[in-house]
Order: structure tokens, then C-alpha cells, then sequence
């Protein structure tokens, strides 16, 4: 921008010359004005030439095969930090702002959604980015992908969207988890599967008096307990 200006600046200023009077005073004091310039724009062209050649790159937002510049920068995270992690319904509410912080983070994002209730506009400013993949897939059907972590979210969770295809909710739920669940286990990688709060039955019931929702909590507190002995 700054070499531009100072061009543009450079031919108007030899317009003017052309069009002067034979004033020899004006005649000097333009061109030693238009000798200033000149000197000027070759410094500009040296530091950006000497920018170009030293520039490291500190963001992940640029591709190191092409020259595409991506609008939002990224932490950057070498090889041994940076994960790649599949998004199941990253699409949705939930999964489209755990992309948001898991691609600020550094880490490469793959999302798998099949758009039953989420919508690609959630994740469109990620489109482009080179840590970025959308995969139009519905988990129902196998997988086959390498990834280092994964984050099983795909499923409707609003009741009129579960209730407009129930069968289908009832896929994703279990054939769904268990694809999610052979994929963890082919590339051996940790898996997180969210859930609803509805399986703990009535909410309405106190969990004392619910036998099942007791059961559960107490089950999750022992598996985060296994968890964490290991």
C-alpha cells in the first residue's frame, strides 16, 4: 500500500513537470522532490524484500502449498502437539463451537455431519482453512479415517427433531456409537460420547427415588473413577 501511494504520488508529480513553466527554481526544487521519492519507494522495496526473505510463519491459518491466506488465525502447534480430531455432528450447536475452540487451539478438525439438524453455515468460517475438513457423512454408515481423538455428538436432540424420524434417532444412537466406538478402536485413540440427560430418567423425580438415574450416576462415577486410577 505504502510503495502504491508513493508511485502514484511519483506520476504526478512528473505530470506537473511537464506542464511547469521554464521556472528553473520550480524546475529544481521538483526534481529534487521527485529524487526524494525515487530513493524513498527503493527503500520501501528493500524492506519488504528483506520482510519477504526473513518472514516465519507464527499461525496455521497459511497452507504450505499454496499462498492462500485463511482470516482467522490460529495458535500453531507443531507435529508432536497438533491432534487430528473427527467431529461426529460437529455441524450442530454443540459440536460447531467445540470446532470453534479445538481450531483456535491448533489442532486439524474433521467434521462429520450428515445435516439432519445441523446446518453447514455453523462451520462455514472454517471452510478453506488447511486444518479444516467437512465431511458430509451420517455415522450411521462405517467410517474409515485416521484420527487422534474423537468426539461422538451426532445425534437430533431437540424432541421435534428426534420425534419427526425416530427410527433414524434410534440408528444414530446405536448403530451410530457402536461405528464410532470400532473406529476408536481400529486406531486405537480415546473416544468422548455425549449423551442426554434424559437417560437418567424422569427429571422430574428426585434421582433418590429414581432407581435407574441412581444406577447410572453411580456407574458414570465409577467409570470416571477407572478413569482416573489409570
Amino acid at each position: 500500500m505504502i510503495v502504491l501511494s508513493s508511485l502514484l504520488l511519483y506520476r504526478a508529480l512528473s505530470a506537473d513537470t511537464n506542464n511547469v513553466n521554464n521556472n528553473p527554481e520550480k524546475n529544481n526544487d521538483d526534481k529534487t522532490r521527485i529524487q526524494r521519492l525515487e530513493q524513498r519507494v527503493e527503500e520501501l522495496e528493500e524492506q519488504l524484500q528483506a520482510k519477504r526473505d526473513t518472514q516465519i510463519p507464527t499461525v496455521a491459518s497459511k497452507s504450505i502449498f499454496s499462498n492462500h491466506q485463511h482470516p482467522i488465525d490460529v495458535t500453531f502447534l507443531n507435529y508432536k502437539d497438533r491432534k487430528r480430531i473427527l467431529i461426529t455432528g460437529g455441524a450442530g450447536f454443540v459440536g460447531s463451537h467445540l470446532t470453534d475452540r479445538l481450531m483456535l487451539a491448533g489442532h486439524e478438525v474433521i467434521v462429520a455431519d450428515n445435516m439432519f439438524t445441523g446446518r453447514k453455515r455453523n462451520v462455514e468460517h472454517w471452510i478453506g482453512h488447511p486444518n479444516f475438513d467437512l465431511v458430509n457423512h451420517d455415522i450411521v454408515n462405517p467410517l474409515y479415517i485416521e484420527v487422534d481423538e474423537i468426539y461422538h455428538l451426532a445425534s437430533p436432540a431437540s424432541p421435534p427433531h428426534y420425534m419427526y424420524n425416530p427410527v433414524k434417532t434410534i440408528k444414530t444412537n446405536t448403530v451410530g456409537t457402536v461405528n464410532a466406538l470400532g473406529l476408536a478402536k481400529r486406531v486405537n485413540v480415546k473416544i468422548l460420547i455425549a449423551s442426554t440427560s434424559e437417560i437418567y430418567g424422569d427429571p422430574e423425580v428426585h434421582l433418590k427415588v429414581n432407581p435407574i438415574g441412581g444406577m447410572l450416576i453411580q456407574l458414570d462415577q465409577e467409570l470416571v473413577m477407572m478413569k482416573v486410577n489409570e
